[in-house]
């Protein structure tokens, strides 16, 4: 429900600000906020565009505890090269007009699926576009930090064993965790995670004192 109210509040605020930017200045300007990113992430690029809201009346009148609200927009393009290398990803318009050789553009019916997808954001204090994208970004930081880890550099998602997965899954979090604990031990003598555990392996007294040791406290 509220997710499709936010939806309607930004699409009636954006339509004001096409039709009468000046206007809409004037009326608005004061709590409304837009900031747009662009990266490179996992071979892929990413586009985001974020639209914050503090004044939200009709909202806040149901619930009183949101104080501004927010829609993110979100598009990934995989990255496509050439025979050569060379960089031939298409632009965020060319891909949204017509896609691209990875990622064909789908029927109008059916939308974008994950290529593109919008979020509604909520926050109990204002927020301005800026903000509310620094805090999205957070959302992602698991994801980058533990499961693509997980996935990529220990094969969790390709793994085939099905007896004692889950204590594959337990020892695979341990290994993350001493793998992280050796890189605030020493960040800047330490090289990527993949060196971290050539480190390991090569001496195993590293990886025995991470586990038998009392570990001191980070806080």
């Amino acid at each position: 429900e509220l997710y499709a109210e936010l939806m309607r509040l930004f699409e009636g605020l954006s339509e004001d600000r096409e039709n009468n930017p000046e206007e809409f200045q004037d009326k608005y300007g004061s709590h409304y906020s837009e900031a747009k990113t662009e990266e490179k992430n996992r071979e892929r690029y990413e586009y985001r565009t974020v639209q914050s809201y503090s004044d939200p009346g009709g909202i806040q009148e149901r619930r009183p505890y949101i104080a501004s609200v927010g829609r993110a927009k979100q598009v990934r393009i995989m990255q496509i090269q050439d025979d050569r290398g060379n960089d031939i990803t298409p632009c965020l318009v060319g891909f949204l007009e017509e896609g691209s050789k990875k990622q064909p553009k789908r029927a109008a019916e059916e939308g974008m699926g994950n290529d593109a997808e919008w979020f509604g954001l909520a926050a109990s204090k204002v927020l301005n576009a800026e903000e509310m994208l620094k805090y999205k970004r957070k959302h992602w930081a698991i994801e980058n930090r533990l499961h693509y880890v997980l996935d990529e550099t220990f094969g969790e998602d390709k793994s085939t064993i099905k007896l004692g997965k889950n204590t594959m899954s337990l020892l695979r979090k341990c290994a993350y965790n001493i793998v992280r604990l050796l890189q605030m031990e020493n960040p800047e003598g330490q090289g990527g995670i993949p060196d971290i555990i050539d480190n390991v392996c090569d001496n195993l007294k590293i990886g025995l004192q991470m586990i038998f040791s009392p570990i001191p406290s980070r806080y």
